[in-house]
């Protein structure tokens, strides 16, 4: 039993690579090809196999399952996703109103603070409008 299980094991191991040089080059195919020989008529780059490099890691191997606490963790980050974007859509929309009710806005600058332009105004209703877009899920 123990014979044969060697015997495997040295077939199953036969396809990999050793350590060495190489050449890479892409076909007419357009699939990447490797030799130990320089291809004839194709433009190859020299590389170097290492055997004893880590091998990355396969998709999907080492990503952690989805958990009850990891799922918990991603809900949690949803709903203040959710929060903030009803905040930010709530802001929008009194900066609507308090532009277009015509009463007198200062800018936000401390260094600057004096009253809005008309020109101002008019681009800050612009941007609150596409915040509102942005943010709300209803106008």
């Amino acid at each position: 039993m123990a014979v044969a299980s060697v015997a495997l094991c040295s077939v199953s191991l036969g396809g990999f690579a050793a350590a060495g040089e190489y050449y890479k080059w892409k076909g007419a195919d357009g699939a990447m090809h490797y030799a130990q020989t320089q291809p004839v008529g194709q433009l190859a780059t020299k590389i170097y196999v290492d055997d004893a490099a880590p091998q990355p890691p396969l998709l999907g191997v080492g990503v952690p399952p989805r958990t009850d606490a990891r799922r918990a963790d991603q809900d949690a980050l949803h709903a203040t996703d959710v929060q903030a974007a009803k905040d930010n859509c709530v802001a929008a929309r009194k900066n609507i109103a308090d532009l277009e009710s015509g009463k007198k806005l200062l800018r936000s600058d401390p260094a600057d603070m004096r009253t809005l332009t008309p020109a101002e105004r008019e681009q800050a209703l612009r941007q609150a409008r596409v915040q509102t877009a942005r943010f709300c899920l209803k106008p």
